[in-house]
Order: structure tokens, then C-alpha cells, then sequence
């Protein structure tokens, strides 16, 4: 029994002992596992605030480099300046040895050679011309000749008839000329003596005032036929000033409409000239896509880039073709419209010329009545002082009327002798028109034709030049030879093949004398050419020193000490920093949505006095006009060409519901997602695994993004001490 209770509590202490131990095992590996998971940060994604912004570098490029170059070969001897120094204008750059130029030389060979060739040229033009002219004078000689040999035996009755028919010709011409000369000569005498009769009336009835004045007579009747002829002239007038009131308000409402339709013009003008050009630019690039589908089409094995850039070829064909259509189909509405905008702008010049040409008309009428109202007004004026007035001024008043009267009649007194003048040289004139026009009566017969002038006076000169050749026609017939032509078809043929031969030697003369005023500005031209060189050259030959002639920044050296340069030789370059910097971004079409013209660029990463950056333009790029575009900034402060600056444009701030850390945001083949702790509690504790969540990405600034898919509370790993993957099992971080 005894025994048998031993082996009892033996079995009961191993049993306590086997148990004891896979407690302490069982604890003991739990904790080793732990230890062997990944260990993960966490947070909770949350609402809140992102700042988006485009981020991009670039390099600086100077808007304007100075190049100083060397006008003559020359040899350096001395470099005053290093890359990077900055110069002002006259800052010595260069020392030269002194050596004699070449290119002076050559300058001086090259213009003594080119007055030489024009010297030449001239002499050789000269001796041609002469010789043309000779042979001129020799053909002429000999036609006259042939004139003088006339024809033997031809009867004068077909020249004396087309003598007797040019006179009578002539003679009606004259009739017609002498008729219209007479019938000007007419209407001049008859305006002349309405003048004088005008005049003559003036002047008696200023003799009469000044008669009436001087003898202190009564004039009732003559005081009231000038009030009346004031009253009537005062209505003439405000009826006149009336009508010149109604056309100027008529002339201001169409020169109202002036700046209007030039406006519709020009703007007409703008669209037809926008669209000319827009279909340059399209036709230049459908030509340049046209050029890269046929390259990439004619490639035997194209690449799968090759494939991609000829896709992307013929879409941008078709997309330029398309718009270059769209352009022509509206061109002829374009033109249409610029054709209407024209004629109605036209139509208005138009109008407000012929209303200028009426007020014009109108206001010298004005002013005529004007001057007459006032000359009645005086008369009236002075005839009141004749009627009886007179008593009631003194000796001194008195007197000053009667010489005021005196003096008006005196000067309407030359007025009529000079009309009478006037009338005494047109009566001389109708005299001479009509003893003219009685003449031509008698040697030719009246004419229904009306002509001008202007074409009496050239039919005169024609028929009169005509005359002479026949009547010179006729004398040499009478003067003729018997060694004379035998037949007259015989003599008008060598006549013709004579002239025949002048005229083209005159053609040939004046045609070599077009082409030689159109080679010597050639010669001319070659002259100054060479006289600017050895003047450009002039001014630097002998100068030991090549100075600056900008301020700016030293650049690209080019030269160095002891090197022998030739003419036109760039030896630096100077930053003309007063000029500016520009920086040029290429971004997508969605990126430069965010950026307008004028908006400022902040700079990223810069240690000292930042610059500024201002955006100056927007422009599509030349190689992917649909999807990107360059912006271009304006940069300033103490920069140079060749810097490197990382921009940020076009921030926008916005607040989103579901908020994490970029480092939570994770990417691979099927698209970007979050891992979240998803807990699970056990009987020996909690255990923890990481499960993917498909998200998009809605904004994201440098620390944060804002993304969709998540329900909002999940614990979000931001950082982990290994790469991990879903649902693979972690353990939190202590902090």
C-alpha cells in the first residue's frame, strides 16, 4: 500500500512537472514568434487640409548673349577678363599685337577691283550704244534717200485727195474748237458784265449816300428799301444757316458710325489674317507628321516604340487635318464677312466726303451772305445818318460820316473800273473767238458730235500731224525722179522695210538700254558692298585693344593668349544680365491648367536671396502639341545662365475626408493600395495582420495624400522593419 501511494505522488509531481513546463514552453514560443514578425507603424487615416502644386526644374538660359567678335586676323596677345567677371561698357577685353590686317588688304583689292569691272562695264555699254545709234542714223539716211528717189511717173490724185480730205477733217475740228472757244468767250462777256452792272449799282448807291450825306437830304424811301433789304438778306441767311445746321448734324451721325465700322473692319481683317495664319502653322506641321508617318512606315521592322511613335504620328495627322478643314470651311464666311465690313466702311467714307464737300460748299455761301449783310449793314448804317440824323451829331461825328461815305464809294468806284477792266478783255476775247469761229464757219460745215476739250485737243494734234506727213507725201511726188521707184507698191515696200529695220534697231537699242539700267545698280551695289567692308575695317585697323560695348557677365572664352584668329571670330560671349533670365518647363496639358501668365513660381531648395520667377507664357510643345505644353518663366535676382532651380507653381489647397502619410501609399502592377492592421484576439493575446485596401490617389503634397476606397477609421501602416505583403502577420510598433 505504501508502495503503491509513492508511485501516486510520483506521478502526481511528474504530472505537475510536465505541466508546469508546456506552460512555460508554450509562453516562451509565443514570444519568440512575436519577436520574428515584421514590426509595423501605424496610424489612423483622417480628414484634413492638402496643398497641391506642379514640381519641376529647370535650367536658366540668358534672353540676350553679346557675342564680341573680331572684325580683322588678328593675334591675341593678352586676355583681361575671365569667365564669370562681370564688365562694363569700355572694360578692356582683349590686347592684340600689332600686325598689319589682311582683310584691309583684301578690302582695298576687292573695291578697286569691283570700281574697275564698273569702269569697264560702262566704257563697253558706252562704245555699244554709240555703235547702235550710228547704224540708226545710217538707216535713217538711207531712207531718206529713198523718199527723195520717190516714185517715176505716179499720178499726185490719190495724195491731193488725202491732202483736201485731212484739211476738211481738220477743218471740222477747228469749227468745233473755235465754236467752243467762242461760246466760253460768250458766257465770260456776259458774266463780266453782270459784274459790272453789280458793281455800277453798288456804286451809285454808295454815290447816292455819300451825296445825300454830304447835302444833309431827306431819303426816307432809300432808309426803308435797305431795311428791307436787310430783313431779306437776314432770312436768306438764317435759312441757309438752317440748312447748314441740318447737314452738319446729318455729317455727324455718319462720322458717329466711322469709328464703329472700322472697328468691324479691322476685327474682319484680324480673323481673315488669324486664320491665314493659323493655316500656315497647321499646314507646317500636317507636313512634318505627313514626313514622320512615311519615315516610320517605311521602316522594314519597326519596334514596338516604333509603333507606338507611328500611332501617335497618324493621330496627330489626322487631328491637324482635321482642324486645317475646319479652318477652310470657315475662311469663305471669314471673307465674306471682311468684304461686307469693307463696302459698308467704304459707303461711309463715301457719305461723310460728299457731306464734306456740301458743308464746304455751304459754309463759303455762309460766309458770302455774311460779308453782304455786313456791307448792307454799313450802307444802312450811313444812309441813316444821311436822313436827317445828322442834326444830332457834332461837327466831328458828322464829318467822320461823310468820309466814311466817301471812302465806301471811292472803293465801290475801283471796284467797277476794275470790272469794267474785266469786261473790256472779254469783250476783246469774244471779239477774236468770234471772228475765229466765223472763219472755221466758212471752211467747214457744223458737227452734231460734242467733244471735250481735252479730246478736241488731241484730234487737232492727231489730224494736224497727219496733214503734214501727206502734204510732205505730195511734195515729193511732185519732186519725183525718173530714177525713182518704178512702181509705187515698189517704193511703199522699201519704205516699209526700211522703217521696218529702224524701228527694230531703236527696240533693240532701248530694250540693251532697260537691261544696262538694270545691271549697273548690280556694279553699284558690289561697289558700296566692298567701300562698307574697308570702312567697317577702318575702324579697327590699328586699334591694340577690343573693348566691350555691353555690361554683363563673361561667357564661354572662346581665345587664348597668344592665338592667331581670323576675321569673324567669336572670342566670348557676354550675359547681358539687365536683359533677364528665362527658364523654360515642359508639363502636361492637366499640369498648366493649374498655371496662367503672370502667376509667380515659388524656388524650392535655394540657399541665400531667393530669385524671383514670374510665368511669362503658355505655348503648346512643337513635338506633342496635344498633351504637353512649355511654360515659360521670367527669372531676376543674382543668378547665371546654366543654374538649376526646382519650381513650385500653381498651389491649390483643399480638405479631403480620408487623409494617410505618403509612405502608406504603396504601387505595384494592379494599381497603388494601402496595408491596414486588422487585430484578432487569441487566448495567449492578440494577434495582428496587415490587409490590403485597393485606393486612388485624389491629391498629395509633399508629406500627405488624399485617397478614395477607404471607410474611414482604419489603422493605416506607414512603415515597416521588412518588406511585407497581404495578409501576412506583423507586429505593432512600441511607440
Amino acid at each position: 500500500m505504501e508502495t503503491t501511494a509513492k508511485r501516486k505522488d510520483l506521478i502526481k509531481n511528474i504530472t505537475i512537472i510536465f505541466l508546469i513546463i508546456m506552460l512555460v514552453l508554450t509562453f516562451f514560443s509565443s514570444t519568440i514568434m512575436n519577436r520574428s514578425l515584421p514590426q509595423v507603424a501605424a496610424q489612423y487615416a483622417y480628414s484634413g487640409q492638402i496643398t497641391t502644386s506642379v514640381r519641376m526644374s529647370g535650367t536658366t538660359q540668358a534672353n540676350e548673349n553679346y557675342q564680341v567678335i573680331i572684325e580683322e586676323g588678328r593675334v591675341i596677345q593678352a586676355i583681361n577678363v575671365r569667365r564669370g567677371d562681370t564688365v562694363n561698357v569700355d572694360d578692356v577685353l582683349f590686347v592684340l599685337e600689332d600686325s598689319e590686317s589682311t582683310e584691309m588688304i583684301d578690302a582695298l583689292d576687292k573695291l578697286n577691283a569691283a570700281k574697275l569691272a564698273y569702269d569697264k562695264w560702262k566704257l563697253q555699254i558706252k562704245a555699244d550704244i554709240e555703235d547702235s545709234e550710228k547704224q540708226i542714223k545710217y538707216e535713217l539716211e538711207d531712207l531718206a534717200k529713198i523718199k527723195a528717189k520717190g516714185v517715176s511717173n505716179v499720178s499726185t490724185d490719190a495724195a491731193e485727195k488725202r491732202v483736201k480730205e485731212l484739211q476738211k477733217e481738220l477743218a471740222g475740228y477747228t469749227l468745233s474748237a473755235a465754236e467752243m472757244a467762242y461760246d466760253k468767250a460768250d458766257k465770260a462777256q456776259t458774266a463780266a458784265q453782270d459784274a459790272v452792272d453789280l458793281a455800277n449799282d453798288d456804286y451809285t448807291q454808295k454815290q447816292e449816300i455819300y451825296n445825300n450825306l454830304k447835302n444833309n437830304g431827306s431819303a426816307q424811301d432809300q432808309l426803308t428799301a435797305a431795311e428791307r433789304r436787310l430783313e431779306d438778306l437776314n432770312i436768306t441767311y438764317n435759312r441757309a444757316k438752317d440748312a447748314y445746321d441740318a447737314l452738319c448734324v446729318e455729317y455727324n451721325a455718319v462720322l458717329e458710325k466711322r469709328p464703329g465700322l472700322l472697328n468691324e473692319l479691322n476685327l474682319a481683317k484680324a480673323h481673315v489674317n488669324d486664320n491665314s495664319g493659323n493655316a500656315s502653322i497647321i499646314a507646317d506641321n500636317i507636313a512634318m507628321y505627313q514626313a514622320e508617318v512615311e519615315r516610320l512606315s517605311s521602316l522594314p521592322n519597326r519596334t514596338e516604340e516604333e509603333e507606338e511613335e507611328l500611332s501617335r504620328a497618324r493621330g496627330q495627322l489626322a487631328y491637324y487635318q482635321a482642324m486645317l478643314s475646319n479652318i477652310s470651311s470657315s475662311d469663305s464666311i471669314t471673307q465674306q464677312k471682311l468684304a461686307e465690313a469693307q463696302a459698308a466702311y467704304d459707303a461711309n467714307e463715301a457719305k461723310i466726303a460728299q457731306y464734306e464737300e456740301q458743308m464746304k460748299t455751304s459754309k463759303q455761301g455762309l460766309d458770302d451772305q455774311m460779308r453782304t449783310i455786313t456791307r448792307e449793314q454799313e450802307d444802312y448804317e450811313s444812309l441813316k445818318l444821311s436822313l436827317g440824323q445828322t442834326d444830332n451829331l457834332s461837327t466831328e461825328d458828322y464829318n467822320k460820316a461823310v468820309q466814311t461815305a466817301l471812302t465806301n464809294m471811292r472803293s465801290a468806284e475801283t471796284v467797277l473800273k476794275n470790272k469794267q477792266k474785266v469786261l473790256s478783255d472779254a469783250q476783246s476775247d469774244y471779239n477774236e473767238a468770234k471772228a475765229a469761229y466765223d472763219s472755221a464757219k466758212q471752211n467747214a460745215k457744223h458737227s452734231d458730235t460734242t467733244y471735250t476739250k481735252e479730246q478736241l485737243d488731241k484730234l487737232l494734234k492727231e489730224t494736224e500731224a497727219k496733214l503734214e506727213s501727206a502734204q510732205e507725201y505730195l511734195e515729193s511726188l511732185k519732186n519725183q525722179s525718173s530714177d525713182g521707184y518704178p512702181t509705187l507698191d515698189a517704193y511703199n515696200e522699201a519704205v516699209t522695210t526700211k522703217q521696218r529695220s529702224i524701228d527694230s534697231m531703236q527696240t533693240a537699242l532701248e530694250r540693251k538700254k532697260a537691261e544696262n539700267a538694270l545691271s549697273e545698280p548690280t556694279y553699284q551695289e558690289d561697289i558700296e558692298r566692298a567701300q562698307k567692308d574697308v570702312d567697317r575695317l577702318s575702324e579697327s585697323v590699328g586699334s591694340s585693344v577690343i573693348k566691350a560695348k555691353v555690361a554683363g557677365k563673361v561667357n564661354n572664352i572662346a581665345v587664348t593668349a597668344g592665338q592667331k584668329v581670323s576675321a569673324q571670330t567669336v572670342l566670348l560671349e557676354i550675359e547681358q544680365q539687365d536683359k533677364g533670365y528665362t527658364v523654360e518647363l515642359s508639363m502636361t496639358t492637366e499640369q498648366a491648367k493649374r498655371v496662367s501668365v503672370g502667376q509667380a513660381a515659388s524656388i524650392l531648395y535655394y540657399w541665400g536671396t531667393t530669385p524671383e520667377a514670374v510665368v511669362s507664357s503658355i505655348k503648346p510643345s512643337q513635338s506633342d502639341p496635344q498633351n504637353t505644353r512649355i511654360v515659360t518663366l521670367q527669372v531676376t535676382g543674382d543668378i547665371t545662365a546654366g543654374q538649376n532651380f526646382t519650381f513650385s507653381l500653381g498651389e491649390r489647397s483643399a480638405n479631403y475626408d480620408t487623409v494617410v502619410p505618403n509612405s502608406a501609399v504603396r504601387e505595384d502592377s494592379n494599381g497603388k493600395f494601402i496595408l491596414v492592421v486588422e487585430a484578432k484576439t487569441t487566448p495567449i493575446g492578440n494577434r495582428y495582420t496587415a490587409v490590403r485596401r485597393d485606393v486612388d490617389v485624389i491629391a498629395s503634397d509633399e508629406i500627405n495624400s488624399a485617397v478614395s476606397g477607404l471607410t474611414g477609421g482604419e489603422f493605416v501602416i506607414t512603415t515597416s522593419t521588412t518588406p511585407i505583403t497581404q495578409g501576412q502577420q506583423v507586429r505593432l510598433s512600441d511607440t
